[in-house]
């Protein structure tokens, strides 16, 4: 479907497409000119997460913090 280029050259990306790509608010791209073509690249930004407790399902080790020096 085709879509207007605002006035300021913003361009919708379909909703399709983007659940397709799974791409979220707050993505950085990377547009790149081939030929006569855009291809845009679509990078999510670093997490603020924390990973603490990521493997808990796959072991039972704990290490006491007195020990990780």
């Amino acid at each position: 479907m085709p879509n207007v280029v605002g006035p300021k050259g913003q361009v919708v990306i379909e909703k399709e497409i983007r659940d397709q790509l799974n791409v979220q608010p707050g993505y950085l791209t990377l547009q790149k000119r081939v030929g006569d073509h855009l291809e845009i690249y679509f990078y999510p930004p670093e997490h603020n997460r924390s990973l603490r407790g990521i493997l808990s399902n796959y072991t039972d080790v704990s290490i006491p913090a007195e020990e990780w020096d």
